[in-house]
């Protein structure tokens, strides 16, 4: 078969992937009207957004206060409009989760003020855990919680992120080079009675 088509055919199959991406609007102002691609029309709830987004969307949330849980099933880049006032909330909502934040496929978040469960010796205590897909986050705050960020195995960038009240910043079962997390330009401000650790690597 010829070389030049076999390319071509290839070139197709990776340009459609992203054919179907959209950018995708969260507001506490929005009319709720699918598929959210307006400021107008804007979902109300950044959980209704998410349901509809396949591999490739971006997801652009007004500053507000967003009382949920996520759970992410698609590849997207979710980017808040403030890390001090694009606030998910977790307090008070009933763990049916074990984070605020579950991850289940390669992930981007920026611009977030994110709130945890609270600090309670409960595997429910966590705002972000990824097991297996990679993520990267930028310009976030994590507060209140026993573990900030699970990254499991998956490999992650925490880049600009301030942790205040938590036990621990970053937890990774990862032993590899290729897999470990990495913090960039983070500030970590513990509390005074925790005994854990800023950065832990093990079970």
């Amino acid at each position: 078969m010829d070389s030049k088509f076999l390319i071509r055919i290839a070139l197709i199959i990776l340009l459609s992937s992203n054919l179907f991406a959209t950018i995708r609007y969260v507001s506490k102002d929005g009319k709720v009207i699918e598929p959210y691609t307006n400021w107008e029309n804007a979902s109300d709830s950044i959980q209704k957004c998410l349901d509809i987004c396949v591999d490739g969307d971006t997801v652009i949330v007004a500053n507000g206060v967003y009382k949920e849980c996520l759970i992410i099933n698609s590849e997207i880049t979710l980017m808040g409009s403030s890390m001090d006032s694009c606030i998910i909330d977790s307090r008070g909502m009933s763990p049916s989760t074990y984070a605020a934040i579950r991850v289940n496929k390669q992930f981007n978040i920026s611009g977030f003020n994110l709130i945890g469960y609270g600090i309670i010796n409960s595997p429910m205590s966590k705002v972000l855990s990824s097991l297996y897909n990679n993520f990267n986050i930028n310009s976030c705050r994590f507060r209140n919680s026993k573990q900030a960020i699970y990254s499991g195995s998956a490999s992650c960038n925490i880049e600009n992120v301030i942790f205040t009240w938590v036990d621990e910043a970053v937890h990774s079962f990862c032993m590899s080079d290729t897999c470990k997390p990495k913090l960039i330009n983070c500030v970590i401000d513990m509390p005074i009675q925790s005994d854990r650790y800023a950065f832990t690597i093990g079970d």
